[in-house]
């Protein structure tokens, strides 16, 4: 037993795999594939959200097996949109 707590773990979160890369405006990627999705809103609660969907192909680019993983987390830190596989 290491000896750390939950509030440990808390302050000290594990490293989220990822790669700072400017993307110019206007540039397409070969592998860019373009979606739309609408903001989700219901009158009872204003706007939810925005649902994001990745394919498999994607999921394996951002570290996370496909076929092994039954879930993610997503978060927004910083301004950058992370992915990590429980």
């Amino acid at each position: 037993m290491d000896g750390a707590t939950e509030d440990d773990n808390s302050q000290h979160p594990q490293p989220t795999r990822h790669i700072d890369a400017i993307v110019p405006k206007n540039t397409h990627s070969v592998d860019e594939v373009v979606r739309k999705a609408e903001i989700n809103r219901t009158e009872e609660w204003g706007t939810i959200g925005l649902p994001i969907f990745l394919t498999p192909e994607e999921l394996e680019k951002q570290g996370i097996d496909p076929e092994t993983t039954d879930q993610a987390t997503v978060r927004v830190q910083d301004g950058f949109l992370l992915i990590d596989s429980e």
